[in-house]
Order: structure tokens, then sequence, then C-alpha cells
């Protein structure tokens, strides 16, 4: 088990209406907080992994600038991450993840769920494997 708070600024894209030239994207920095907590459980070849992510910007501090550029205030991460990995062989993992997004992007967009297959071959160190058919 893993849990972990942040506080770190970070980065997203903004956008603003101007009447003469449209909407106008640009990059803005921000402050945020958040938690994230996590979770593996191990049997002889297989494990199961649980996890929680919450990342919140401080819309606050942005709204006292100067500039037109402004995040969602609906911005957050909130996502649910379970996850199963295999490992057939000592050099060998297959594994699977679903993250399913609750939160809203930095422009107001419901943020995707994502699923994910990987296949994992550590070459790093030399292996025999005999194969029996």
């Amino acid at each position: 088990m893993l849990g972990v708070l942040k506080k770190n600024g970070d980065f997203s894209p903004s956008s603003y209406v101007d009447p003469s030239f449209g909407i106008i994207v640009s990059t803005m920095v921000f402050d945020a907080k958040g938690v994230e907590l996590s979770g593996k459980y191990k049997f002889q070849k297989f494990s199961v992994l649980a996890g929680y992510n919450l990342y919140i910007p401080d819309l606050h501090k942005n709204e006292n600038t100067s500039t037109p550029y402004r995040l969602d205030p609906g911005f957050k991460r909130s996502d649910i991450i379970l996850g199963l990995s295999y490992h057939p062989f000592r050099f060998a993992q297959m594994y699977s993840e679903q993250r399913i997004s609750m939160g809203k992007n930095s422009l107001g967009e419901r943020e995707k769920s994502v699923f994910t297959l990987g296949l994992r071959i550590d070459i790093s160190h030399p292996f025999n494997k005999k194969f029996d058919l």
C-alpha cells in the first residue's frame, strides 16, 4: 500500500475568446495539490492492483492575474485505477489496466477513461528458457 500527498506546479492548455482574433489558446502554469493511494497484492504468478488519484488545481491564485486566460472552474483529476498482471516467466509480464476518469480537463471537457494492455520483456539480464510442446 502506498499513499502520497503532493503539492507542485503544473501547466495545462488554456484559452479565451478575443473579440478581434477569436479563440486564443495558450499554456497556463498553476499550483495544485493531490493525493494518490495505491496497493498491489501479489500471488505466485499474478498481481492485482488498485489505486485512486485526486489532483485539484489551485484556481484561486490565477483569479487575480491580469491575463484573460483562465482554467475551467471544474478542472480536476479524479481517477480510479484497476489492474492485473501475469508473470509467466521471470523475464516476462503481461498486464492490463483500466483508468476510470471522473474529472474534467483544464478546458472543462470530461476526461476519457483509458484501457491498457501490455507486454513487457526484460532483456537486461541473460536468460534461458526451454519451451516444451
